[in-house]
């Protein structure tokens, strides 16, 4: 892998008329390396390669909103929602279920685990409560982090 640094001293060399032989050796690249670079092959000069790729089309693409809903609402395990979506026409694999239920169950954790941490400081049980302003905001930073 050549970095955009060494692409660069490369290009300079060439330009002042070094062998491909002698570059090689300084650089410690292959000839066909610095080859592909005089004749503008290379990776680092097509800049189309680096656009970000189309997100693909997934089997369980048009089953995602009946996936979290049977997830969110009754807390379904993916054995039990495999047999549901297939007679719906799901042609997946149990793995990719599998993989999709643990993250939506993550995500829904992380978002349980905020909002717990932020109706713990302002919930009417806090010890913040009837302090001065200035201590409630001090201890709220070295809760929040």
């Amino acid at each position: 892998m050549i970095t955009v640094d060494q692409f660069m001293d490369t290009k300079t060399r060439l330009a002042n008329k070094q062998s491909l032989r002698n570059i090689a050796w300084d650089t410690g690249h292959s000839r066909n390396t610095i080859r592909k670079i005089a004749r503008g092959e290379h990776s680092l000069q097509g800049l189309s390669e680096n656009k970000p790729r189309k997100p693909r089309a997934h089997k369980i693409d048009p089953f995602c909103d009946y996936i979290r809903k049977q997830v969110s609402e009754y807390n379904l395990s993916s054995e039990r929602i495999l047999p549901e979506s297939q007679v719906m026409g799901y042609q997946g694999s149990i793995h990719s279920l599998r993989r999709f239920v643990a993250s939506i169950k993550a995500e829904s954790q992380r978002l349980a685990a905020a909002v717990g941490s932020v109706v713990s400081i302002v919930g009417s049980s806090s010890p913040l409560i009837g302090r001065p302003r200035w201590r409630v905001a001090c201890r709220l930073r070295r809760r929040l982090g």
